[in-house]
Order: structure tokens, then sequence, then C-alpha cells
């Protein structure tokens, strides 16, 4: 197959062996595939995690993933899945402003949740924070502590998505600037 461009068409040239090879096919002329250029395509810019221009602005009272969005970021899908801690961890320090610590709001989810099944009761606080801050929307209309109780590591995953897409969104100025946990990027 060979293709041949010119500047306004694109045009795919097939080529079959010789009829000597196949005595008992009827012989038609080389068939010929002309395409149309493909048209202009505008894409906006994107930022990581799948964040762009479709999501709310901050401050907008929407939430910027679904509680079930966990695609929208893969990275905080698979450690909220695999160590919750850090996530819970990273949101506590963020939603208080660097009034907690990380390790000390991981540590203690740990303790609650893996001792006695309890770690939705912490969440649920910080979650009620988060909402109340930026005006956000009961997410299934059952309350923060039924939100974290029937789907506590899909919240840990959208606390965490929503205060990292607010923290980039305000820049280096505004956001909170971890000392404990450093955020690999």
């Amino acid at each position: 197959m060979t293709y041949h461009q010119t500047n306004q068409q694109v045009s795919a040239v097939v080529q079959f062996p010789s009829a000597a090879h196949y005595p008992h096919v009827v012989q038609h002329p080389e068939p010929q595939i002309h395409a149309a250029p493909a048209p202009a395509v505008i894409v906006a810019p994107v930022a990581r995690y799948g964040y762009g221009p479709s999501f709310p602005p901050p401050n907008s009272g929407a939430w910027t993933s679904g509680l079930c969005g966990c695609c929208d970021d893969c990275f905080s899908c698979c450690l909220g899945c695999c160590c919750p801690c850090v996530l819970v961890g990273k949101s506590v320090e963020m939603i208080d402003r660097g009034q907690s610590n990380c390790c000390v709001g991981g540590t203690f989810f740990f303790l609650l949740q893996y001792l006695c099944c309890l770690g939705c009761l912490y969440t649920c606080i910080y979650r009620g924070r988060l909402r109340r801050h930026y005006g956000l929307p009961d997410t299934c209309g059952c309350g923060d502590c039924c939100t974290d109780c029937w789907c506590l590591y899909c919240s840990i995953c959208q606390v965490y998505r929503e205060i990292d897409y607010r923290q980039r969104i305000a820049g280096p100025r505004g956001a909170y600037q971890s000392n404990t946990c450093r955020n690999e990027e």
C-alpha cells in the first residue's frame, strides 16, 4: 500500500498481485481510495489529572468531579485504594491550612479505621468542612457521614481531588504548601 499526499487531499493506493497469480479470478481495475482532509480541531489545554475548562471554577458551589469519578485522577484513585491514610492525611492538612500535620491526620485515620472501623466518622468531619468552605452540595443527598460510611474510599478520593484542584486553581500564593508531606510531581 502506498500513500500520496498533496495540500488538498490524502489518497491511498492499494496494490494487488498480478492476475497471473490468480487465473480463476476475474480481473478488476485497481481500487483507489480518496479521503477528504480532516477538519481542523481546536483542542483546549487540559491541566494535569484531566481537569480542564469543562469543570466549574472555584467557589461555584459544584463539585469538580463526581463521587465515583476515580478515573478523573488515576493517581488519587490508586493511592486511595492502596493507602488511603496518605490521602486522608494530605486532605486533613490542606483543609486545616497547616494547623494539622498530614502524618498525624493519616495515623489517626489509620487507627480509627483499622482498629475499630470508624474512620468514616473522622473523614466525614473534614468532608463537611470542605463542603461548607466552598459551598458544595451534598453528593448523594444523605449527608457526609452516610456518604463516608457507605462509600468511604470514593469519598476520600473525591475530597482529595476537590482540594487538590482548588489548590491548583488558587496558584502558589493562594494555596497552602505542605511542609511535612511533599507532593511527588
